[in-house]
């Protein structure tokens, strides 16, 4: 069910609603002074920039990923910036994917797990998926909704089987800084809006990258603040008798909510509702 379904179905019966989140801190100063600078004191920044992405911007994520990825990322060649994550998925399954083409998507299934870390992949299930009509698998890590951190051993085998069928391997990691409790975010390979904030980001970026293994890191302390909150709502839910799903990291927490549905009767109340009964 879309999250816009859960957003009526909450007004309609002025339920809170706990699908949809919304930030309670604002950006970095730092981005916020230079997307003023950079609006307010170029004439250059208030032109189009260069289409594949701002030349400040992709030379400092190249210097930034080139170094987490231990191999030169080319910032002309290997980088691409999109508005936002929609655009990138979309421009990398358009670009290769064909009609008869076959696309694998790991779905964030799950049944009884308690923390994000109990999901695991199925190696035969995974290699049973994979045919010569495969063009692509898609994977996302920390994993969207659970939380789950792909293991070094998972990717190896993604890797494996997409170099055994030819496959183009798709990973979404907009949360890879989210990560909590000193979980590890290992990357299988990376490269990864209007000129003003292309610039207020590369300025950003630059920071952080003379502090980014130290506890200064703004992302560093974004994560450890996310944890907090994350310990937080799960012992909120312990308290109702509701288990969560402890995510590794991400931005996203699931529920167990059937011990307070099996005390609800459903049925009852939508009976009631039909009939006008209160």
């Amino acid at each position: 069910m879309a999250i816009t379904k859960f957003n009526e179905i909450a007004v309609k019966n002025n339920a809170i609603n706990l699908a949809l989140g919304f930030p309670d801190y604002v950006v970095h100063d730092v981005v916020t002074k230079a997307l003023s600078n950079a609006t307010l004191d170029s004439v250059i920044n208030n032109q189009y920039t260069r289409g594949a992405g701002h030349p400040r911007l992709i030379k400092i994520l190249s210097k930034i990923y080139s170094n987490l990825t231990n191999h030169w990322i080319n910032p002309l060649t290997d980088i691409v910036i999109t508005v936002g994550g929609y655009e990138a998925i979309f421009c990398g399954i358009s670009s290769h994917v064909n009609t008869a083409d076959e696309v694998i998507i790991i779905e964030p299934f799950f049944e009884s797990s308690i923390r994000g870390s109990d999901w695991i992949l199925d190696p035969k299930e995974l290699r049973s998926k994979f045919s010569i009509k495969t063009k692509m698998i898609i994977s996302n890590t920390p994993n969207n909704p659970i939380g789950k951190i792909y293991t070094y051993d998972e990717l190896q085998m993604i890797a494996k089987l997409s170099i055994e069928f030819n496959t183009l391997v798709l990973v979404d990691e907009v949360y890879e800084w989210m990560i909590f409790d000193h979980n590890q975010h290992i990357r299988m390979s990376k490269a990864r809006l209007l000129t003003p904030l292309q610039e207020a980001f590369a300025v950003g970026y630059e920071m952080e990258y003379e502090r980014l293994n130290q506890n200064l890191s703004f992302r560093k302390q974004f994560a450890r603040s996310l944890q907090d909150k994350r310990d937080l709502i799960v012992n909120m839910f312990s308290e109702v008798n509701t288990n969560a799903v402890i995510p590794e990291g991400g931005f996203f927490l699931i529920v167990d909510f059937s011990n307070i549905a099996k005390r609800v009767n459903l049925l009852q109340k939508k009976e009631n509702q039909t009939t006008g009964n209160s």
